[in-house]
């Protein structure tokens, strides 16, 4: 994770930490130890690009016509993987226990928060899903975030039974009982590119829309700009702005329940419970589609949510620490390392001394 690049405005608490570096820390530490005369004094980046940080053998030790300097080996690993290392793990703590709580994965991403990005689009020769990843148990409940199935990639799928229209029925039930007005598969824990929707959101009325393996090839270039909810962030509302305003009409390709090829044009509230939906089904939250300041104004909101999920922030909080320990650890075997080279540097010296006096 490179070290986070922010300016925090969004928690007061950690004010005091006015920014960090997008750069690696090296890039902008302005002392580095000296080279030996015997390596010329290129780029860090370069000698990494040459095979300087691999793991070959030392040279041997002999005896130096200049003062003792650490040779470009140990200052690259001591700069570029001790100190980056245990750098970045502190990061992600502050990170943990603050500011990354603030704002979606992919947003934390575009501002230097993090390295964390949306799902990858799956491409026609993706791995399509399987009996088990279509495997579902009722009563089926929606996934809140921050769970990390929300930012799971989806898998296309290809076969069309009873079991995929039980999940889409079940899915139109979860979807009226919370008042929504539309519904992706992996908000109910299925990672497959699955949506229903129905603008109304009463059951009975409107038209029930049920899209498997959509793909969108036009937008209209009139775009709108309105308020939206998630299920998945319940009580959160707020205007999408990021990347302009989204389309007001989107034409589809897509396949229905029973796996006939369709062409869809959808328009105004319709296409916009569709793009929301077809972003879940990208790994897209929709406030990585928000400006700073309106991710800031929901930030409470998002904390209380991070609250309900803590079980996921403590594994997280673990790994943190692990880290840290193995990179201290680490570091200090490599001072220890450095002391005893500079060490069998000086008796070289005290022996060469004691057999010029001797001569």
């Amino acid at each position: 994770m490179a070290t986070a690049c922010f300016h925090l405005r969004l928690c007061p608490r950690f004010r005091a930490f006015a920014s960090f570096s997008s750069r690696p820390l090296l890039a902008t530490h302005p002392r580095t130890l000296p080279l030996p005369r015997t390596a010329p004094a290129t780029p860090l980046a370069a000698r990494t690009r040459r095979g300087f940080g691999s793991s070959t053998a030392a040279a041997p030790l002999t005896r130096m016509t200049t003062s003792p300097q650490v040779s470009s080996r140990f200052q690259e690993l001591f700069y570029t993987r001790i100190v980056a290392s245990i750098s970045n793990s502190l990061t992600k703590l502050l990170l943990l226990h603050g500011v990354a709580a603030s704002a979606p994965p992919a947003a934390r991403t575009r501002r230097g928060f993090g390295p964390s990005t949306p799902a990858a689009p799956l491409n026609e020769d993706d791995d399509f899903a399987t009996a088990a990843d279509l495997r579902f148990e009722r009563p089926l409940k929606v996934v809140q975030y921050p769970d990390p199935v929300l930012r799971a990639r989806n898998k296309r799928i290809n076969t069309f039974d009873d079991n995929l229209r039980s999940l889409a029925d079940e899915m139109f039930d979860v979807m009226y009982k919370t008042d929504g007005i539309g519904l992706s598969a992996p908000q109910v824990g299925v990672n497959v590119q699955l949506m229903v929707f129905n603008p109304a959101g009463v059951k009975g009325e409107g038209e029930e829309i049920v899209l498997v393996n959509p793909v969108v090839y036009k937008f209209s270039k009139r775009l709108s700009v309105y308020e939206e909810g998630c299920l998945s962030f319940p009580g959160i509302y707020a205007n999408v702005l990021f990347f302009g305003k989204r389309p007001d009409t989107v034409k589809i390709d897509a396949q229905d329940a029973s796996g006939a090829k369709i062409k869809v044009k959808l328009s105004e509230l319709s296409a916009r419970v569709f793009q929301h939906e077809f972003d879940h089904l990208q790994g897209i939250l929709f406030f990585d589609r928000m400006t700073m300041d309106v991710v800031e104004s929901i930030y409470e909101q998002l904390k209380v949510l991070q609250t309900f999920q803590g079980h996921h922030q403590a594994e997280l909080q673990i790994q943190v620490f692990v880290e840290l320990f193995v990179g201290a650890y680490t570091a200090v075997i490599l001072v220890l390392a450095v002391l005893l080279c500079l060490v069998m540097y000086n008796i070289n010296e005290i022996i060469h001394r004691n057999f010029t006096i001797y001569e």
